[in-house]
C-alpha cells in the first residue's frame, strides 16, 4: 500500500492509502449545474498500465450552511442518475458507508448492454456512484470497472480516508 497526502489549504490534509500499483493524478473537475458552472479538485486512480477502470473523487469543501442542508444518501443518488439510465438496476440497493472519519452513501450498478459480453476496450461493465462527508470535506466518488474488486478496493480507499487539520 502507498499512503498519500493532499492539502486542501485551510481545510487540511487529506490522507488516502491504495493499492501501490495505482496512479493518481490531480484534475480540476468543471460541473455545469442550473444557472452555475462549479469547479472542483478531484483525485483520479487509474491503474498503471491497461484501462478497465477509474476511480474520481470530487473534493468539494462545505461550509456551515451546506452542513446543515446536507442529505447524503439524497445527494449520491441524485448524483448517479445518469448510471440509472443504461443499468441493468432499476431501483439499486444504497448501501451505507461507515469509515474511519467518511460516513455516506452509495449503489453500484451494471451497464444493460455488457450483461452477456464483454466490454471493448475503454469501456466498462460496472458502475458505483456515492459521496461521504468528513467533517467540512464532501467526497462524492465514481467508480468505473470491469473489475468488481475494484470496487470493493476504491470503498476500502474511502473508508480509510484520514482529514488532518492544517
Amino acid at each position: 500500500m502507498t499512503t498519500k497526502s493532499y492539502p486542501l489549504g485551510e481545510r487540511g490534509t487529506l490522507v488516502l492509502a491504495f493499492p501501490a500499483d495505482w496512479k493518481d493524478a490531480l484534475p480540476r473537475i468543471r460541473e455545469v449545474a442550473t444557472n452555475m458552472t462549479l469547479t472542483f479538485d478531484a483525485i483520479q486512480f487509474q491503474p498503471a498500465t491497461g484501462s478497465n477502470w477509474s476511480i474520481l473523487i470530487q473534493l468539494v469543501p462545505l461550509n456551515e450552511t451546506n452542513i446543515a442542508k446536507l442529505d447524503i444518501k439524497a445527494l449520491a443518488l441524485e448524483r448517479g442518475q445518469g448510471l440509472l439510465a443504461g443499468a441493468v438496476e432499476t431501483n439499486p440497493a444504497v448501501q451505507e458507508l461507515k469509515g474511519v472519519e467518511a460516513q455516506g452513501y452509495y449503489f453500484d450498478v451494471t451497464d444493460r448492454q455488457w450483461t452477456n459480453a464483454s466490454p471493448p476496450p475503454g469501456a466498462v461493465k460496472y458502475g458505483m456512484n456515492g459521496s461521504a462527508r468528513m467533517g467540512r470535506l464532501l467526497l462524492n466518488f465514481f467508480v468505473g470497472t470491469n473489475d468488481k474488486d475494484i470496487e470493493k478496493q476504491a470503498l476500502d480507499v474511502i473508508s480509510n480516508a484520514r482529514l488532518t487539520p492544517p
